[in-house]
């Protein structure tokens, strides 16, 4: 996806109706459904904000931010995500909160950026975190410095790559904070592995914001989000 493919108004006005839960569901582990069924009436206690960045790269592609968590953080370890975290009681809202995160994360500054808006928000039963993602956009490559704290590795992913489906395979992951093995659907992108909240914020993410891709029409078309929803 290119420049001439970008269309901001657009993304502005497909989010205000975004995909929800029957588009993340599309690439959750088995045992999420269950988990979130269980949780559907319980208030999560923690409450966090995930930046979902999309820029154009130097070679006028579409490319998204993510990050590879480094290994001495307590949840969720080593595993792809977005930049984002906790929301501080300083933070003015949870658009405030991703870029606080981002900027503490890999140095992002929202100098450029263009917030398009927000997602569904995912709740994470295991940590008892409700995350809201926070969709922006940035004209140019973002200057980005890594956090060797909280970031093992600073991850760029070609928006085109996530968008094919032959992308999309399934195995068994193992979660960091919970020490259990689940069989999940990934994105596997130049053998980066994409599981789990990331893969299904994602997805809602493509779904809402690109409508007419391959993605779209193969993952979710109107009988798949159908049967996705009677399992509900």
């Amino acid at each position: 996806m290119n420049a001439k493919e970008i269309n901001l108004q657009a993304w502005k006005k497909r989010i205000d109706k975004p995909a929800g839960i029957t588009a993340q569901l599309l690439m959750a582990p088995q045992h999420r459904k269950d988990e979130l069924l269980s949780y559907r009436h319980i208030e999560a206690t923690k409450t966090s904000a995930v930046l979902i960045l999309l820029f154009l790269d130097n070679d006028n592609k579409l490319k998204v931010l993510l990050t590879l968590r480094a290994q001495g953080l307590s949840k969720h370890k080593g595993q792809i995500s977005f930049p984002g975290g906790r929301m501080d009681n300083s933070d003015e809202n949870l658009r405030a909160t991703a870029l606080r995160e981002a900027y503490e994360e890999v140095g992002l500054r929202n100098n450029n950026l263009e917030i398009i808006g927000p997602l569904s928000p995912l709740v994470i039963p295991i940590t008892d975190f409700i995350v809201y993602p926070i969709v922006a956009y940035c004209p140019m490559k973002p200057t980005l410095r890594r956090n060797p704290d909280e970031v093992q590795k600073i991850i760029i992913v070609p928006l085109e790559d996530i968008l094919n489906t032959k992308n999309i395979k399934s195995k068994v992951f193992e979660s960091s904070s919970s020490d259990k093995s689940y069989s999940a659907p990934y994105f596997d992108v130049e053998g980066i592995e994409i599981w789990g909240a990331t893969a299904m914020i994602l997805a809602e993410a493509l779904i809402t914001l690109f409508p007419q891709s391959l993605f779209a029409n193969e993952m979710a078309t109107e009988n798949a989000l159908k049967q996705v929803a009677a399992r509900l």
